[in-house]
């Protein structure tokens, strides 16, 4: 047998799978198969997806958001299934939310929405439409997800910081979107990872309604605040702190998370100036550990001489506190180079083996 043709040919050219809803096959229907309306205890979501690359053993997860007309979020569910080989109607039943009528509900279906299954071409996966058949969605399509930061304290601390055994932790969820302001902590979820003696540590979710916690409503910025304090003082260990948000329009920020230690013994754990020699600004650290910080604490900056050029101050915390001195006095005359001596004052607990309260810090000009 002979066979012709070009064997460099591929007999199958694709090398990965192309998942598509189909054009113009999304459908609502109730349960009984009737158009949905607001008394229907479900809604039936059915379409055409197709596989217009190669065959994937993965699984499909799908994701079905419905929209308030104004574009809040009313639900999002995930429905997890095989992929189909080519084509198959698939249909998802959704509990009706009645909090918005028949006609005023909008619903988004999108393939693989945390892209686990390489394709070809991202962009067929979402499509669209309203109870009444419409296929646009009456409002600006927000797919950018918020920002989130935390601060113990009143301070951003690096991972594995001394904090408070009872801090207060501020966290900040700002949204882009400022058609639809948060109004409560919906969507914010604070979880804490406590010191354990078999690792891995289970997780906790904190509750966001005890008398520990202040929040108000988003301002015309949209940027939410939320104070968390724990009711009891955390015992001594390392903890992890993990935060994730989410806007009105359900797109939710990169998890955040943090991990802290509290020390219940008063110390002072650390002292030191870096970068030392400096030439333009440089910082004065104090490390604290214990229950409550000192009523104070300063750093006081002398010349050779030991005539006193410039004192700093700040809020004492327990942990990491901090100073930044530019080479200037009190006065704000910029000091001639030359080396200076710092000393911390207002230190009410024993220091750590090797740690001195006083140094040297060399100004270069």
């Amino acid at each position: 047998m002979t066979l012709q043709g070009d064997p460099a040919a591929p007999v199958f050219p694709f090398t990965k799978p192309d998942l598509a809803i189909a054009a113009g096959t999304l459908t609502l229907r109730s349960a009984n198969g009737s158009l949905p309306t607001n008394s229907a205890d479900s809604v039936v979501v059915s379409a055409v997806v197709a596989n217009y690359g190669r065959v994937t053993n993965s699984p499909l997860v799908v994701r079905i958001r419905r929209f308030a007309t104004d574009g809040r979020l009313i639900r999002e569910e995930y429905f997890v299934q095989p992929a189909p080989f080519y084509a198959d109607t698939l249909h998802w039943k959704l509990h009706n939310d009645h909090s918005t009528g028949s006609n005023e509900a909008y619903f988004e279906v999108m393939l693989d929405p945390d892209n686990r299954i390489a394709e070809s071409i991202e962009t067929n996966n979402i499509v669209q439409i309203g109870a009444v058949g419409q296929t646009t969605l009456p409002f600006p399509a927000d797919k950018i997800p918020p920002l989130i930061e935390v601060a113990f304290d009143g301070r951003r601390i690096g991972d594995g910081d001394i904090v408070s055994p009872r801090p207060v932790i501020d966290v900040l969820l700002q949204d882009e979107n400022t058609r639809l302001l948060r109004s409560d902590t919906t969507g914010l979820e604070l979880y804490l990872q406590r010191p354990c003696r078999a690792e891995p540590c289970p997780y906790e979710r904190l509750s966001l309604r005890g008398k520990g916690v202040f929040w108000t409503p988003a301002g015309p910025d949209n940027a939410f605040r939320l104070s968390y304090q724990p009711d009891n003082a955390l015992t001594d260990g390392r903890y992890t702190l993990l935060a994730i948000g989410s806007d009105m329009s359900g797109n939710r920020t990169l998890p955040y998370q943090i991990h802290f230690s509290v020390k219940t013994e008063p110390e002072l754990t650390g002292t030191g100036v870096y970068p030392n020699p400096f030439t333009g600004q440089t910082r004065i650290f104090v490390t604290l550990t214990g229950q409550s910080p000192p009523t104070t604490l300063s750093v006081r900056i002398m010349d050779q001489t030991g005539r006193l050029v410039r004192t700093l101050h700040g809020p004492a915390r327990v942990g990491l506190n901090e100073w930044f001195w530019d080479g200037t006095s009190d006065g704000g005359a910029a000091l001639p180079a030359g080396v200076y001596i710092y000393a911390v004052a207002g230190v009410d607990r024993p220091l750590v083996s090797g740690v001195r309260l006083t140094g040297h810090i060399i100004l270069n000009r």
